[in-house]
Order: C-alpha cells, then structure tokens, then sequence
C-alpha cells in the first residue's frame, strides 16, 4: 500500500511539472523547394512558419504556443495537425524544434 502511494504521488507531481506544448503542423514535404513555398505562403498571410527536418522530410508548422485555447483558434484558419509535445522543463520555440528534429516525442 506504501508503494502505491508513492507512485500515485510522484505521478501527480510529474504531472503537475509538466509543460506541453501545441504545435500546428501545415506540411510535410520531401523538396526543400516546397518546404520553402509553403514558409512564404505562410508569411504572406502574415504568419511566422518554422521548421524541422526529420527522417529526410521538412515538417512545416505555423504556430507552437503552450496554450490549448490559442491553438485551437489558430487551427480555425489554417488546414494541418495539431500535436503535443510535452516536457518536464519549460522550452523555447527553438528548443522544440530541435527536440521535435531530434525525433523526441515527448522529455
């Protein structure tokens, strides 16, 4: 009984110490050439696109926020995905985009 509690209380708090993350995924594409097209299309319509290469593919996101009501308004005017990704430690756009490259899903 012991034991059960001390996992219930460590999944709470990894829990409550945990940030995640939205990400609108817009594209993936094989040719930089496209990858590109679709970062001025996007900033054309005045927003700012990422990237990240994994697996020999360019994922094109239009937005990563950590807030689910944000993204959920942002999906409204654009067709993609959205993702999570989640993370003990709190993380900058580029520190995602490097954990997204790096083929982590989650910390």
């Amino acid at each position: 009984i012991l034991c059960f509690c001390f996992i219930t209380v460590f999944v709470y708090i990894s829990k409550v110490y945990e940030y995640t993350y939205y990400i609108y995924q817009v594209g993936i594409y094989k040719d930089e050439m496209n990858k590109d097209n679709k970062l001025n299309e996007l900033s054309d319509m005045g927003y700012s696109g990422y990237y990240y290469m994994n697996n020999d593919q360019y994922y094109v996101i239009s937005m990563i926020t950590d807030s689910k009501n944000e993204i959920r308004k942002h999906a409204t005017k654009l067709n993609g995905v959205i993702k999570e990704y989640k993370s003990i430690e709190e993380k900058t756009v580029e520190d995602v985009l490097i954990a997204l490259e790096k083929g982590e899903s989650d910390d």
